[in-house]
């Protein structure tokens, strides 16, 4: 299930790159032209436009009890996937997609939110070992695999190009880059 969602999420967000045209500035120049709400929704829709929409009082029970026990948001959306069940909501500037599998069981998590919310340690390793790059966005992803260490997505850029940084466990490596050269 975590190789299966880590796909999922790394191959959505080459699609949002290009949906927000965020190199749209020029050739060697890559910027960050969509706001985080727009990012945040164009995931969104680009996601759960291949789910079905679940109303609240559908969702079984089981879920239910443990989302309200783990989660205090008031808006949540429900969308039905291929296997299992998805919440969707934004709580304190971060979204958040929670997946359950048919039994009711939480699969994983998928966090995106802007560097203001990355945790210090990340963004001191990203910056050490990149220095002439900005942190544009991070991904954190749980799974029943690897609960108590997330991996993270970051993504960096300059004017030369763009990465993605792949965090899990102290160890970093880039797992995508995008030369603009």
């Amino acid at each position: 299930m975590k190789k299966i969602l880590f796909a999922f999420v790394v191959g959505i967000i080459p699609s949002l790159a290009l949906l927000n045209q965020n190199y749209a500035q020029g050739p060697r120049m890559v910027t960050s032209a969509v706001s985080m709400d727009q990012f945040f929704s164009d995931f969104n829709t680009a996601f759960l436009d291949k789910s079905t929409p679940v109303n609240k009082i559908d969702v079984n029970k089981k879920i239910l009890k443990k989302f309200d026990r783990n989660y205090k948001v008031s808006e949540v959306k429900w969308f039905e996937v291929k296997d299992g069940i998805v919440a969707n909501f934004i709580s304190d500037g971060k979204s958040n997609n929670i997946f359950y599998d048919n039994k009711g069981h939480w699969a994983a998590s998928l966090k995106s939110y802007t560097p203001d919310h990355l945790k210090p340690v990340i963004t001191n390793m990203v910056k050490k070992e990149y220095p002439n790059y900005k942190i544009d966005y991070a991904h954190e992803i749980e799974t029943t695999d690897d609960i108590s260490q997330p991996t993270h997505v970051v993504i960096i850029q300059n004017s030369n190009g763009c990465k993605w940084i792949r965090i899990n466990d102290g160890k970093m490596d880039v797992y995508k880059e995008f030369d603009l050269n």
